[in-house]
């Protein structure tokens, strides 16, 4: 009885185990460990900056998108490594540039906390979301800010890596949008749509630093409703000097801080030193708030850019020979030059 029973359960043992076995090499459990063990290829190809083994596995046909604990996508183990030549080779096939893991690694973040500015822009130009990126940073920020809370001092006062990248990816933000405002102020002027133009000043201030054009420029600087062509109007109407600056004291947003240049621009336009004075202080009262200085900055510089730019242009223009044909866009600023002023503010204001 008892060699009986202990045979029993050995063939059982034995049934079990054969069971248990054919299950761990069935056809999905097979196609399962091949997937995985494709995926590690893929990421030790790419750990190793080996182009050729991680091209030939992609045509292989291991998924682009084939994902790993330790190092998330494929396109986020490559920005993390900063091999180029890979990231572009995943991007071309077919990655996603705003793969996000489970604690905020992205494509974009990596390549802002190596301050990569070549293939950041690379990714913002094949669609990566720099706002996807800087929340993403931002959730690391935080994971890292409670563990600095579990060690040393010394190590919680080290600079903020995130915080450089998000700054770094803020600073490309702004300039995607500024170049997206001089665009749209291009089109304004080469359809000669001044009208247009100011209607998109009202709605973008910042569009006027975007203007080469002197006169243009200042005419659609200032706040809505109160711009220094709407100023200029009301001095040609007669209205007196005393009413015109209690008009200006009272605008929240300011002008700018104009150069000396402009100075004889906005006295050409027929402004007196006592409202252009006025102008004067009121936008050096407001840019005390320094958030609002801060965000002028960049502006100022463009400005001063713009400048430079012009003074370069006179010099060339004035030691080289007349082109046969100019931009158009330069067509229309000189044409509403020739117009004169008055005519200018009559189609605008």
């Amino acid at each position: 009885m008892f060699h009986a029973t202990k045979l029993f359960y050995l063939c059982c043992s034995v049934v079990f185990a054969a069971f248990f076995a054919g299950c761990a090499t069935s056809p999905i459990h097979q196609k399962q460990n091949a997937a995985l063990s494709q995926s590690i290829d893929l990421h030790n190809a790419i750990i190793r900056n080996d182009l050729q083994r991680v091209s030939a596995l992609l045509d292989s046909g291991v998924n682009v998108e084939t994902w790993n604990n330790q190092y998330g996508s494929p396109l986020i183990s490559a920005t993390t490594l900063m091999h180029k030549q890979i990231i572009r080779l995943l991007v071309s096939r077919g990655a996603n540039v705003n793969a996000r893991s489970q604690y905020g690694w992205t494509p974009l973040g990596e390549a802002a906390l190596k301050h990569d500015e070549e293939i950041a822009l690379y990714l913002v130009a094949q669609g990566a979301d720099i706002d996807n990126a800087i929340s993403g940073l931002e959730q690391r920020a935080k994971g890292a800010s409670l563990r600095a809370k579990r060690v040393a001092a010394t190590s919680a006062q080290q600079p903020n890596e995130f915080t450089h990248a998000i700054a770094f990816l803020q600073t490309i933000k702004q300039d995607q949008a500024n170049k997206r405002l001089e665009q749209d102020v291009n089109t304004f002027l080469a359809a000669g749509d001044l009208q247009g133009l100011k209607n998109f000043a009202d709605k973008n201030p910042n569009a006027v630093y975007f203007i080469k054009d002197p006169t243009l420029r200042l005419a659609l600087t200032g706040p809505e409703g109160l711009k220094v062509g709407d100023v200029v109007r009301l001095a040609e109407k007669g209205k007196s000097d005393v009413l015109i600056i209690s008009l200006i004291n009272r605008v929240k947003t300011p002008y700018k801080e104009f150069t000396l240049d402009e100075i004889d621009v906005l006295t050409a336009m027929g402004l007196n030193d006592t409202i252009i004075a006025a102008m004067i202080d009121i936008t050096t009262e407001l840019l005390k708030d320094e958030a609002r200085k801060k965000e002028q900055e960049y502006f100022l510089k463009e400005q001063a850019k713009i400048a430079k730019e012009s003074q370069k242009t006179q010099v060339i223009y004035q030691s080289a020979p007349q082109p046969k044909q100019k931009d158009v866009v330069d067509v229309i600023t000189e044409e509403a030059a020739r117009q004169g002023m008055k005519m200018l503010l009559d189609k605008m204001f």
